[in-house]
């Protein structure tokens, strides 16, 4: 039963009236709902307390508080006020967009590169600043994270960090790091939890960083390891997902072969040295956050003669299909280009056939998201691609390879075609020799 409903009035400390308007959420200790204030046009989350006797709420609204204090936090949800409602306390935050849950769930469980790269930007700076303030999240997740201004793009906006349920100051009034604590138990969620999480040890800021390290893999690959794969019909033993010591296991073990984190076995380097510095961290350690930067801005983007290349092949297709009339004589001009396409491939030192036929028959899922594989390319000692990086030799490739042959719909292409078609027409209308 819930403790709010549409139109309900509530009231801050500073008597100021609020009216509900829709519900937005609801966790394991507090309802969330959207509160317009009347008269105006300011609307705000109010997060309210669901038990009497809980203070979860209330201690989240001094951690914030003291953050928004400090003014170093822009990318912190902002907290306006509180109150008292039914003898539970509640919270007037901020009101932002859709969670980064949202975003990937829109993605089909995933984003593209470009997108990543921004998340990944703008989340670390988030996660930095919270350290800034000598406080660490001890939860993040993409659900707790939401985008401002609230209409923008994955990839355009600013991403938020909300519910500090779970934070916790790792310093003390002097600025110097507390001890590590021998009795700690697991906090946060056990898809994004650190492997220091998973053996109840004491966090610190480099088990935030894992969390954020795991959420931004599962972004650009579109799975963990350790996750149920319930659309893909993958039968794990019962409770298994759920385990914490068999996720810890499949943690430890990408830990020493951060490609584990890949479904295809080969991780993009840029988050492979992620892995390492995160590993390389003690307890008190500062994290280099201009480091994973660096290595952010490592993930390659999508190669524009690539991109090029794929719209002149589905323009190509498109005028093949559009003005197929007989099938198999246009399947077997297509068949032709083909081949010519495989040769000066091979020609220019990318790939083979094989790479050939995954452009031509598989370029789309190949390309979506923007995503680049590095391939793995024979380059012949004289070829000027040879210094070239992979994409960049793959895409380099593709383009000349797009400029030798004559363009979709021109005069040679269309001459070539009429060519075949009236060679046809004279060999089918030559009268047969009686074999009596």
């Amino acid at each position: 039963m819930p403790l709010l409903h549409l139109n309900d009035v509530v009231r801050d400390d500073g008597h100021r009236s609020y009216r509900v308007t829709r519900r937005l959420g609801e966790g394991q200790f507090a309802e969330v709902w959207e509160v317009r204030l009347p008269g105006t046009d300011l609307h705000y989350a109010l997060k309210l307390e669901k038990r009497k006797d809980r203070n979860t709420v209330r201690a989240e609204y001094k951690v914030m508080k003291k953050i928004g204090q400090s003014g170093g936090c822009s990318q912190v949800v902002a907290v306006e006020g509180c109150g008292m409602h039914q003898e539970r306390f509640f919270m007037l935050l901020q009101l932002a967009g859709e969670t980064l849950y949202d975003a990937r769930k829109a993605g089909h469980g995933k984003l593209d590169l470009p997108t990543v790269k921004a998340v990944g930007m703008s989340t670390l700076t988030a996660i930095q600043q919270l350290h800034e303030q000598h406080v660490i999240h001890r939860d993040i997740k993409p659900a707790n994270f939401v985008i401002d201004p609230p209409n923008a793009a994955a990839g355009k906006g600013s991403w938020l960090l909300i519910d500090f349920g779970l934070a916790r100051r790792f310093t003390d009034e002097a600025g110097s790091h507390l001890p590590q604590r021998s009795d700690a138990s697991f906090r946060g969620s056990t898809t994004y939890a650190s492997v220091h999480a998973h053996k109840d040890e004491d966090l610190s800021r480099r088990d935030d960083l894992w969390s954020w390290l795991y959420m931004l893999t599962e972004l650009l690959e579109g799975w963990l390891p350790w996750r149920l794969d319930k659309d893909a019909g993958e039968q794990h033993p019962q409770d298994r997902d759920k385990d914490k010591h068999w996720v810890q296991q499949q943690k430890e073990l990408c830990i020493e072969d951060a490609n584990r984190l890949s479904r295809s076995g080969q991780l993009p380097e840029a988050l492979a040295a992620i892995s390492r510095h995160l590993a390389s961290l003690g307890f008190a350690d500062v994290p280099d956050y201009d480091h994973l930067r660096q290595c952010l801005q490592l993930l390659p983007d999508p190669q524009p003669q690539l991109l090029g290349l794929l719209g002149q092949l589905q323009q190509q297709q498109q005028q093949l299909d559009e003005q197929d009339q007989d099938g198999q004589q246009w399947g077997a001009a297509l068949h032709d280009q083909q081949q010519q396409q495989q040769q000066q491939f091979v020609q220019q030192g990318v790939g083979g056939p094989g790479d050939w036929q995954q452009h031509w028959g598989g370029a789309a899922g190949a390309l979506h998201n923007g995503q680049q594989q590095e391939e793995q390319v024979q380059i012949s000692p004289a070829s000027p691609l040879r210094d070239q990086t992979p994409p960049a030799r793959a895409a380099a490739g593709a383009a000349a390879a797009a400029a030798k042959r004559p363009p979709s719909g021109s005069a040679a292409g269309s001459e070539q075609i009429a060519r075949r078609r009236k060679a046809e027409a004279a060999s089918s209308s030559q009268p047969r020799k009686s074999g009596m």
